[in-house]
Parts: C-alpha cells; sequence; structure tokens
C-alpha cells in the first residue's frame, strides 16, 4: 500500500470518528474535578479527549525566556480523580488537537500527525500534505 493511500484511509477514519467526539462533551459532564497543568510561565490546553480511563490533554508551552518558541505536550489525567498520570514534552510548536482510535492517540499539530500508545511512546509521526495544513 502506498503511504498517500494509508494517510488518506487515516484521515477518512478521522473525519468518521469525528462525529463521535460529539458525544465527547457528555463523558466529560461527568468528570467532578479540575486541574491545572502549568510547565512554564505560559501553558495552554489546545484539546482534550478520552481514552479508557484517562483524559488526554494536548497543547502547548513556553517561557519568558523563548515566548516565540512553544513546545508541544501532551498529557495524560485520571478521569476519576484528575491526577497527573505521566506528561511527554514535544519537540513539534503546538498540539492543537487529539482524538483517540482503538487505544491509540492522535495528537494533531499545524503539519503533522503523532501517533502515541496509552503510555504516551510515539509510535508513527506523519507529515501532512499541504493542502491538508
Amino acid at each position: 500500500m502506498h503511504k498517500n493511500d494509508a494517510f488518506q484511509r487515516l484521515m477518512r477514519l478521522v473525519g468518521a470518528v469525528l462525529m463521535v467526539l460529539l458525544g465527547l462533551s457528555a463523558v466529560l459532564n461527568a468528570v467532578n474535578w479540575v486541574q491545572q497543568i502549568s510547565l512554564a510561565n505560559q501553558t495552554r490546553i489546545q484539546d482534550l479527549c478520552v481514552l479508557d480511563k484517562y483524559v488526554v490533554a494536548v497543547g502547548y508551552f513556553s517561557n519568558n525566556t523563548s515566548p516565540f518558541d512553544p513546545k508541544s505536550f501532551i498529557a495524560l489525567l485520571d478521569k476519576d480523580t484528575g491526577e497527573v498520570v505521566t506528561i511527554r514534552k514535544g519537540d513539534t510548536s503546538s498540539f492543537i488537537r487529539c482524538l483517540t482510535i482503538e487505544g491509540k492517540i492522535y495528537a494533531f499539530s499545524l503539519d503533522e500527525v503523532y501517533i502515541f500508545n496509552e503510555d504516551l511512546n510515539l509510535i508513527r509521526r506523519v507529515g501532512l500534505p499541504p493542502n491538508l495544513r
């Protein structure tokens, strides 16, 4: 299978799964906790998604010495307690969206998709074609 064919199949699957995300608000309404993640002077959570017993938070952080050079992060929080289970800092500028499919986490930056397992080990990194950026 050609790499672009696999990517196109992934994007169709992503589109279908986005419909499922409409139910995400119902899941998050059952959460009874608040958690602050502070990795630097400026930390922004861009999106949340749910993976089994975790809430996944993606976003970026930067500090006063390099405010124009943000770095991405992905964090797993216990869905029941809100405790931070683990955080992985990345080298891309920011994760802007996330979704979960079959036990995998898809974190989207502006030009790439990062695929993680539930331990936040990077499985694959895929560049987006220019027409999808």
